[in-house]
């Protein structure tokens, strides 16, 4: 029997007392966690929590929980429990929670429930943020609703492909529709996506295209059209999409700039694919 692993207490004589497993209250070294997010997790607002056993010894993840005030609530992953083995990491998916946008202090937490080596034990750790992330999410979902509280901004379902500068040229129209709220946002820029450049008038492709539309109070519902060509004729990278038909927009409001992501429908991105195809054969 290992020495460690029982607390045993005489509690009179000829009498043995309770016997049990000391509980970690700490993460057993050689684990460590870190957060990160793939490009397939950004559309859907999940979280990677990763955890790494370096250890001799199986690690049972029992429950876990990621918390941050940056967040509205905590998220708990939900397919616990999972067994990590010794040398291995498991990346546990957990959905993000609406952004917090009046918190000051975001530090991030993992509250782990294990068992490791035949002991249990419960840990809460400062993750490490893997790649740097965590801030840009919540910055961008609160521009986004900064955003949303002057207009709703949306791509329609409806594509056109016409001729411009001699190639063919699919037209979108970003649809702009203010809510009333006091105030003002500027609408400054539009940029491509790795499947797609935007063109100008004549045709001329280009990773960035002037917007300078402001919306006010007062402003009506309007369209902006947008012509887009693909980046090249790739079918593999078709195929490996995970954020071509995002398109990033630079906005400006009374309180905070920044990019905010203007996804297309799934229809919409359905017909962008099938231009791609039809333009990259003839």
């Amino acid at each position: 029997m290992r020495p460690a692993a029982v607390s045993c207490a005489i509690v009179a004589i000829g009498l043995l007392g309770a016997c049990s497993p000391i509980a970690h209250t700490a993460l057993p070294d050689g684990v460590s966690v870190d957060v990160y997010q793939t490009r397939m997790d950004y559309g859907a607002r999940e979280l990677e929590v990763s955890v790494t056993n370096e250890t001799d010894a199986e690690l049972e993840v029992l429950e876990l929980v990621f918390d941050s005030p940056a967040f509205v609530s905590e998220t708990a992953y939900q397919r616990a429990p999972s067994t990590i083995g010794p040398g291995r990491t498991t990346d546990f998916r957990v959905s993000l929670p609406a952004a917090d946008c009046s918190a000051t202090d975001p530090k991030p937490v993992v509250r782990i429930e294990f068992e490791h080596d035949g002991m249990p034990g419960s840990a809460s750790v400062e993750p490490v943020d893997r790649l740097g992330q965590l801030p840009g999410i919540t910055a961008e979902d609160c521009l986004a609703e900064a955003l949303a509280e002057h207009v709703r901004v949306e791509w329609s379902d409806e594509l056109r492909v016409v001729d411009r500068g001699g190639r063919k040229v699919a037209l979108l129209d970003l649809v702009l529709e203010p809510t009333g709220a006091r105030g003002e946002v500027t609408l400054e820029t539009l940029h491509g996506t790795p499947l797609f450049l935007l063109t100008d008038e004549n045709g001329a492709a280009t990773d960035e295209l002037a917007l300078a539309t402001p919306v006010q109070a007062q402003s009506e519902r309007s369209t902006v059209t947008v012509g887009v060509v693909p980046t090249r004729c790739d079918l593999h990278a078709m195929a490996d999409d995970k954020r071509g038909t995002w398109f990033p927009l630079r906005v400006s409001t009374d309180r905070l700039e920044g990019t905010v992501y203007v996804p297309t429908s799934e229809r919409m991105r359905t017909e962008l694919f099938a231009y791609i195809g039809a333009s990259c054969v003839t």
